[in-house]
């Protein structure tokens, strides 16, 4: 006895050169109240596929003019197309013919003389397999969908962030105590790109680009100190760690999603020993605010700076690769040279502030 369909209103399309065969499958399909199409041969198939694509297709192989296999191979070569489940219906029953027909891209096979219900229980799987699949697909795309959207409002908040952040330090400092622009954002683009380099994850590289902001309003400091790098004495790790340590209080009353404020306390954080059971979310702190470190020396001593003179780009490398194990992670200075000798970065020197 044949099953009962919850698949009912499913356009299938049948193409097959004899019409007894088509005549006996559709009628069976239009009994359970499926929409049926019919073609003798494998043009008028495609173009009426072409026109409208059907649920799901059983296609007899042994045609004349345009095989089975080579209507089935055009329909999986088309995007319009390639999704939809074909079924094979053939007197041939030779294993080769078989490995073919899946090969062409069919999902099953079955063989003549057929049986009505073993037919109508294949058609039935796919089609429910299909609709999943179809489902799933729909699920990816609007995840997907969302996830650009939030992608895209997360970098206009850190855009207005960022300008919010110059602004207000303006205001409380005065032009003059602020970097230029220019200079800032190649700060910020090199440390990311360092950040990257170094296999950092996104929230973090976030969180990298808010720090670089804030940490321009005391920045002057940080740098007198590094330009002497591998020459730093007691006095000079308490101011750094002392400069570091204001920065981190004064951000404490601003709630970030990201780690900016420990990235900022770990910016100089080198001159103290690593713990052997240091956090993973730590060890990411402490590669992110050497990364700033780094590129906050190349910066300065890359442009016109009141406290540091241009003297080109080999020399404020040859400083970071001076600091390693002093002032630079082996990672972060690994990353910076990969990225200048390797990658070929640049810094572009900022138009100067009028």
């Amino acid at each position: 006895m044949v099953t009962e369909t919850a698949n009912s209103a499913a356009l299938i399309d049948i193409i097959d050169d004899s019409a007894e065969n088509r005549h006996l499958l559709a009628g069976m399909l239009l009994h359970f109240g499926f929409r049926v199409r019919m073609a003798r041969n494998g043009r008028l198939a495609l173009e009426q596929i072409a026109l409208a694509p059907p649920d799901l297709i059983l296609l007899d192989i042994d045609m004349p003019g345009m095989n089975g296999f080579e209507v089935c191979e055009r329909l999986k070569a088309s995007a319009e197309t390639r999704d939809i489940p074909v079924l094979f219906i053939s007197a041939l029953q030779e294993t080769e013919d078989k490995l073919t027909a899946f090969g062409a891209g069919g999902v099953d096979y079955v063989t003549k003389p057929f049986h009505l219900e073993e037919v109508l229980a294949r058609v039935n799987a796919h089609l429910k397999l299909h609709r999943q699949q179809e489902s799933l697909h729909a699920m990816v795309d609007a995840g997907a969908e969302q996830l650009q959207q939030t992608h895209a409002r997360l970098q206009q908040n850190i855009e207005a962030t960022g300008n919010m952040l110059e602004q207000t330090l303006n205001a409380l400092l005065g032009e003059g105590g602020l970097e230029s622009s220019g200079v800032r954002k190649q700060k910020m683009r090199l440390a990311v790109a360092i950040a990257e380099e170094c296999a950092l994850p996104a929230d973090h590289l976030e969180a990298l680009r808010v720090a670089a902001v804030l940490h321009s309003a005391a920045q002057q400091l940080s740098i007198e100190l590094m330009s002497n790098a591998g020459a730093r004495d007691a006095e000079s790790e308490v101011l750094l760690s002392r400069h570091c340590m204001e920065i981190e209080a004064k951000m404490r009353g601003f709630d970030y999603p990201w780690p900016v404020a420990a990235i900022i306390r770990r910016h100089h954080d080198l001159i103290h020993p690593v713990s052997t059971d240091e956090m993973e979310s730590d060890r990411l702190n402490r590669i992110a605010g050497n990364a700033l470190a780094a590129a906050e020396l190349i910066a300065a001593l890359s442009n016109s700076q009141p406290y540091a003179p241009p003297t080109g780009l080999d020399s404020p490398l040859h400083r970071v690769k001076r600091g390693e194990g002093t002032l630079f992670m082996p990672e972060v200075v690994a990353a910076t040279a990969r990225l200048f000798e390797q990658k070929g970065f640049r810094l572009h020197r900022p138009t100067a502030r009028p």
